[in-house]
């Protein structure tokens, strides 16, 4: 009888082990999408980012002709 309780305490001691390599495995996984999940953040913020910068160029460029062209107007008068 004692040889059957040793044998399944040893059974359990080794699922419960599986069970925590399994949950290890699940762990890592699950940190390995958190980090994939804020690089691609990251690199939706900086495209955002340069495309804000790149209106804002365009912005400029376009208040840089009009200046252009109302001081060409006032030279012409």
């Amino acid at each position: 009888l004692s040889n059957k309780g040793k044998a399944l305490a040893d059974r359990d001691a080794a699922l419960a082990a599986k069970e925590a390599a399994v949950a290890e495995k699940e762990a890592a996984m699950k940190e390995k999408e958190a980090l994939l999940e804020q690089e691609r953040a990251a690199r939706v913020g900086a495209e955002k980012a340069q495309a804000e910068a790149e209106q804002a160029q365009a912005e400029v460029e376009k208040a840089r002709a009009e200046a252009e062209k109302a001081r060409a107007e006032l030279e012409s008068t």
